[in-house]
């Protein structure tokens, strides 16, 4: 999905949030002529205008350039992926007989995590994670 797209998916949520096109007009003091043809690809957002509805809306910069829905399929994926990477740090912990602070394993967790999300890999065997926990150590 180009950047584009995101926006004006997301340009559509707050009109959803603002009641239409025309309160939204309201809202940030566009022509509703404009918001209109936002959402008809006829114009791409600029900046000011970007920064001008994120801040009518309380957002954070940038917000409106995010892809906020994953699939529901995505999320679990990205769950069952974290829970097979704490029952494999579970099993370092037993066979190396050592015990890992909260903040010790949420570290190994997030550098473990970015090696597998960049592959799209929810596969995880054990080997693999002992190999790349023994990098995430280093770190």
């Amino acid at each position: 999905m180009i950047i584009h797209d995101i926006r004006r998916k997301n340009i559509a949520t707050l009109i959803d949030r603002a009641g239409g096109q025309k309160e939204l007009a309201e809202m940030t003091g566009m022509n509703k002529g404009y918001v209109s043809q936002l959402m008809t690809s006829r114009k791409n957002p600029g900046g000011i205008t970007l920064q001008k509805l994120e801040a009518v809306f309380g957002l954070e910069k940038g917000w409106l350039d995010i892809d906020h829905e994953k699939t529901k399929q995505e999320m679990n994926a990205d769950v069952d992926l974290l829970f097979d990477l704490l029952g494999y740090l579970g099993q370092i912990e037993r066979i190396e007989r050592v015990k890992f602070t909260e903040k010790e394993k949420r570290h190994l967790i997030k550098v473990i995590y970015r090696h597998y999300k960049p592959q799209k890999s929810n596969v995880v065997d054990f080997e693999s994670f002992k190999s790349i926990y023994a990098v995430a150590v280093g770190e």
